[in-house]
């Protein structure tokens, strides 16, 4: 389990608002203490019913002094799946690219 703190900002890219580019970053935690930073970037939409769908890449990164068990994640690509529906619940699910 790891706290996700991040920021991100989104803008349109098409004249109806429903095609979007996404970048952010932002830090994981472990309630041990261990750290890891990643940077983000996506492709999403806005469909019909409202719900919001990325497709993304994500580039971790940590620190040997800081990142304890989540060292495995530093230099570590991932791609991933976001969506979001109506009522603000999401998820996010990446996968490791290797």
């Amino acid at each position: 389990q790891v706290t996700d703190i991040g920021t991100i900002w989104t803008l349109p890219t098409s004249p109806d608002e429903t095609n979007l580019y996404s970048e952010g970053q932002g830090i994981l935690t472990t309630q041990q203490g261990a750290m890891a930073t990643y940077k983000q970037q996506a492709f999403g939409e806005i469909t019909s019913d409202g719900r919001v769908l990325f497709r993304g890449a994500m580039f971790f990164s940590s620190s040997p002094s800081q990142a304890g068990e989540l060292a495995f994640l530093d230099n570590l690509v991932g791609v991933y799946n976001y969506e979001s529906d109506l009522a603000g619940n999401a998820e996010r699910v990446v996968w490791e690219w290797t």
